[in-house]
C-alpha cells in the first residue's frame, strides 16, 4: 500500500534532523490505541518513507527550502497499518503540529498506485537512502557503504528482519547488485552516518522482492530510509 501527505511549513527553513521532526508528526497524530499498534506492539515496523524537498541552500544545521512544502511518500506492506497511518493523517488535516523548533500543517493525504512485483529479479531505485548497520554489541553499531563488505552485511540483515516470514533457503538466494551509487552523510536523531543513493538490481523469491519493495530495504526503514520504486 502507498500514500502520500503533503505538510505546509511555517518557514522556508528546517533542520538537517528532519525525519526526525517527520516521525514526530507521525506520532503527534496517532491515538493512543493505534500508537501502540504501530510502535509498541513490534520492535519490526511494517513501513517506510521518503520525504521529497525542493532545496535552495545548506548552512551548518539548517536546510533552506524554495518552498514551504514537503511531500510524504509512504509505502507499507500491512493493509492495516497503512489505513492507521491514513486515517490519522486525516483526522488530523489542518491542524497545528509540532515540526522541530517550528509548525507544520497536513494539507493532502491520498493513495497512490502500487507496482506489481512480476519477476524474481527487479531494477530499484531508491527513493530515500539505504542505511546499512551491522550492530557490533549492545552499544556499538558501524555502518557501511553499499560496497562489497556492505552488501554481505545487508543481505544478513534482510535474513535477520524475514527469518519468520520465509524459508532460510529462499533468504539465503537473495543477490544485490549496485549499479549506480552514490555514497552521502545524513543527520538522524543527531547521529551522523553514511547511506546510499541510486539503483540497483535485487534478485530472488518474488514474495521477497515484493516484501522489500513495500516494507523496505536495509536498516532504520521506518525513519524514513530505505524506501524503493521498481524501475522495470
Amino acid at each position: 500500500m502507498r500514500f502520500e501527505v503533503e505538510l505546509m511549513l511555517d518557514s522556508t527553513s528546517i533542520n538537517k534532523d528532519y525525519r526526525r521532526c517527520i516521525v514526530s508528526v507521525i506520532k503527534q497524530c496517532l491515538s493512543e490505541e493505534d500508537f501502540d499498534e504501530i510502535y509498541k506492539e513490534r520492535k519490526l515496523r511494517s513501513f517506510t518513507f521518503s520525504p521529497f524537498i525542493k532545496t535552495d541552500s545548506f548552512s551548518k544545521d539548517k536546510i533552506i527550502l524554495k518552498e514551504k512544502k514537503i511531500k510524504l511518500f509512504f509505502s507499507t506492506d500491512s493493509m492495516t497499518d497503512g489505513w492507521i497511518l491514513i486515517n490519522a493523517f486525516r483526522n488530523n488535516m489542518k491542524k497545528e503540529l509540532n515540526f522541530g523548533k517550528g509548525k507544520v500543517i497536513i494539507e493532502k493525504v491520498g493513495t497512490l498506485v502500487e507496482k506489481e512485483i512480476e519477476d524474481d529479479i527487479i531494477l530499484f531505485k531508491t527513493m530515500s537512502p539505504i542505511c546499512i548497520r551491522e550492530q557490533l554489541d549492545q552499544t556499538k553499531s558501524w555502518y557501511h557503504d553499499l560496497d562489497e563488505k556492505g552488501i554481505e552485511i545487508l543481505k544478513e540483515n534482510i535474513k535477520h528482519q524475514l527469518k519468520y516470514e520465509f524459508p532460510k533457503s529462499l533468504l539465503e538466494e537473495v543477490k544485490i547488485k549496485p549499479l549506480k551509487i552514490k555514497r552521502t552523510i545524513i543527520t538522524n536523531y543527531e547521529i551522523q552516518y553514511p547511506v546510499t543513493l541510486g539503483t540497483l538490481v535485487i534478485s530472488g523469491d518474488k514474495k521477497i522482492l515484493e516484501k522489500l519493495y513495500k516494507s523496505g530495504l536495509g536498516s532504520k526503514t521506518s525513519l524514513g530510509l530505505g524506501m524503493l520504486e521498481v524501475v522495470q
